[in-house]
């Protein structure tokens, strides 16, 4: 990339906009060639959204209910590489934009993939036309890139949910049924355990020389 803005020194700031993500460099036949894929990439994933609601469940259930999951694996892998690269293709790399929205989409309109599919299509162009409405408007005449406002709202949310993986990790080793097998144990309680040890070693070794006398 160093190598590539060193020899463009004219397209400086539109190498720069394509790498932080920007829409000023959009026009209507982009556009159009764009969301032609895009719609075409839909409907494909549309088709396959039971055959992703069964392997939710668990790759050996799907299987088990005759759906092939690594032939539906890599055609997704197909599609979604094709609309990914045709929307950086336009914009450049925009982060965190496919990080939040499935997620709140996920959490509004339930599991099933027939909604999550369309919804967080819509859901993250509604979400890129507020953030470029923003990145037009708050330092005015300039243009701030679009993914530094996308990554002011999808950081803290990476971290949230890093969180609350990290939290139900603990929670299930605390509540499982293998709790005492499993459980992580804090420093006190090593220290506890560790002195309780040397205790009962320290009875068994002065009972065997009470024996041996």
């Amino acid at each position: 990339m160093s190598l590539l803005m060193s020899l463009n020194h004219d397209k400086i700031e539109q190498v720069y906009l394509w790498t932080m993500g920007s829409f000023s460099a959009a026009v209507w036949v982009k556009v159009c060639y764009v969301a032609i894929c895009e719609m075409v990439c839909l409907c494909v994933c549309i088709v396959l959204s039971k055959d992703l609601n069964l392997m939710a469940m668990g790759e050996e259930t799907a299987q088990s209910l005759g759906i092939e999951t690594a032939r539906i694996r890599r055609i997704l892998i197909l599609v979604v590489s094709v609309m990914v690269a045709a929307c950086v293709s336009v914009s450049g790399v925009i982060g965190f934009v496919g990080l939040v929205i499935p997620h709140i989409v996920r959490f509004l309109l339930g599991d099933d993939y027939r909604r999550i599919l369309p919804g967080a299509i819509l859901g993250g162009g509604f979400f890129l036309m507020i953030c470029d409405t923003l990145a037009r408007t708050v330092t005015a005449p300039g243009e701030l890139p679009v993914g530094v406002l996308t990554a002011i709202v999808g950081a803290p949310y990476l971290i949230l949910l890093i969180k609350r993986k990290m939290a139900c990790k603990k929670e299930k080793m605390c509540f499982s049924g293998q709790r005492d097998e499993k459980r992580i144990c804090t420093r006190n309680e090593f220290n506890q355990i560790s002195r309780h040890c040397k205790q009962s070693f320290d009875l068994d070794t002065r009972r065997d020389r009470s024996s041996n006398f």
